[in-house]
């Protein structure tokens, strides 16, 4: 699948979306401006759990991204959470959250009650390259930043990972699956089981 060029250090850049055949708009590789729409625990009869954060921009576009809660992953998720959160509600809610441990339904329903959704954000959404599609996933932080702040940089050459380099640099065969958190771009079937996407480890 080939990409429009950019320039590698445009802060701005990215893919817009574009529309499946299934109707809906999906975010791509890029830095957008969005609202957290929801945020959810989901606990997969054959799969790992997660925290699944949604984010919309202001044309309807969508992504939802999980974030696992495995013992191996969840302080990982933890700090992910702090730093996304923190970028649309105060530190002073933050700190005052709490929950039983290891109710994540509880969790996410205390965080849902900070109302997150309330104040706009940008994500920086990096992509991955699966049998010829690109799917948009959140990659290592910084990945969130308050609207006013220049700290997020997209850059086409070094944040979308193409299947051919995967296999030089690591002499290993395509991944088994799509890639967590990722939507395709590009209308066609996807496996069903997602591997972990950067620090977001199962």
């Amino acid at each position: 699948m080939e990409f429009p060029q950019a320039n590698a250090g445009n802060k701005s850049a990215g893919f817009g979306n574009v529309a499946r055949n299934d109707g809906f708009n999906y975010l791509e590789p890029g830095i957008h401006t969005v609202a957290i729409t929801d945020i959810r625990f989901e606990q997969p009869a054959t799969a790992k759990p997660y925290i699944a954060v949604e984010f919309k921009n202001q044309e309807g576009s969508v992504t939802t991204q999980k974030l696992y809660v495995s013992p191996k992953a969840v302080e990982i998720t933890l700090e992910n959470l702090v730093h996304l959160l923190n970028k649309v509600v105060s530190d002073e809610e933050l700190n005052k959250l709490t929950w039983p441990d290891g109710d994540w339904d509880a969790m996410a329903a205390a965080v849902k009650a900070m109302n997150p959704s309330g104040t706009a954000l940008q994500i920086k959404l990096v992509g991955e390259e699966y049998n010829g599609t690109i799917y948009a996933k959140l990659g290592y932080k910084p990945f969130a930043q308050k609207i006013g702040e220049d700290r997020l940089i997209f850059n086409i050459d070094k944040d979308i990972k193409r299947e051919e380099t995967a296999n030089l640099t690591s002499n290993l065969q395509a991944p088994s699956a799509v890639p967590a958190g990722g939507a395709p771009l590009v209308p066609g079937s996807a496996p069903s089981a997602p591997p972990s996407a950067p620090l977001m480890a199962q």
